[in-house]
């Protein structure tokens, strides 16, 4: 009788953590997004600025430009250089997570569709342009 006892409790127990986890999967993804909500606040907050985006630029390009511009990882690390930008700083101006444009200046990825029409239109602009827009110096 011990392995039909042994047998049952084990099965109890599977099938127990597999109701506990369906109950906590859509808890855990809304944790998830308070925290990177918390973060991105905090992230402002330090800064000194609103948790809005505090910049009111037009980072819009057209979509002709915007295919005959070759994008690679030493053209966004230089772009961001020339704006005197981190790679926090461009990721908060472009909305996304640090961890994304360290991606994009790796190789590991490449920007696609807002954020690559959001990098051109950056490319466009003057450093001087660009900072009196941001209202830096």
């Amino acid at each position: 009788m011990g392995k039909m006892e042994s047998a049952l409790r084990d099965e109890i127990a599977r099938l127990a953590r597999k109701e506990v986890k369906t109950a906590t999967d859509p808890l855990n993804k809304q944790i998830q997004e308070l925290k990177a909500q918390i973060r991105k606040v905090k992230r402002a907050t330090a800064k000194g600025a609103p948790a809005q985006s505090k910049t009111k630029l037009d980072l819009t390009a057209s979509k002709k430009e915007v295919e005959a511009t070759r994008i690679g990882p030493r053209w966004i690390k230089a772009l961001r250089k020339r704006h005197k930008l981190s790679q926090g700083g461009l990721a908060d101006l472009l909305g996304i997570s640090m961890s994304a444009v360290c991606s994009w200046e790796y190789g590991r990825a490449r920007p696609a569709g807002r954020n690559r029409e959001a990098l051109v239109a950056l490319r466009r602009m003057r450093h001087s342009e660009f900072r009196a827009a941001i209202g830096g110096k």
